[in-house]
């Protein structure tokens, strides 16, 4: 369900046979908690191409030395964890080569000609870094605690 933009995905309910989250456009990366009566939202935000080298140098400042998780997903591969939740060493844009680089103590994850960048962001808090590169596949960066934004 969307709403003014935000995107509602509701999982967990007692009566859907299966553990599988109802279908939403964002539904691998974007979720919402039902706590106590209240509904948590969840908000992607966009990034327009001319702020992704500041933008993701506040990102990087804010998650320095946290633990992330790398995901690739793509259609002839599937689902490919990269790096599970290892410690941030920086996170940058370099518009001449048009390259976003994402580096761990153990990798230089590269994503070249991204298209989109989002943030999935739930209360202030960012979940993922959604990129979207050249060639169509999905990049996400998971911190494994909750980070301010």
């Amino acid at each position: 369900m969307t709403v003014n933009g935000v995107t509602f995905v509701i999982s967990g309910l007692a009566d859907r046979p299966s553990k599988t989250p109802l279908p939403c456009p964002y539904m691998d990366w974007t979720r919402i908690f039902l706590k106590g009566a209240s509904l948590m939202k969840l908000e992607t935000k966009s990034i327009r191409k001319e702020d992704w080298q500041d933008e993701l140098i506040k990102l990087w400042r804010k998650m320095d030395g946290k633990d992330i998780q790398i995901e690739v997903e793509a259609l002839n591969l599937g689902d490919q964890v990269e790096a599970d939740y290892v410690p941030l060493k920086g996170l940058s844009y370099d518009p001449k080569d048009d390259v976003v680089q994402v580096w761990t103590g153990k990798l230089d994850h590269m994503i070249y000609h991204p298209k989109s960048i989002e943030l999935a962001v739930e209360d202030g808090h960012l979940l993922s870094i959604h990129i979207i590169d050249g060639e169509g596949e999905e990049h996400l960066i998971k911190p494994e605690t909750r980070v301010l934004i």
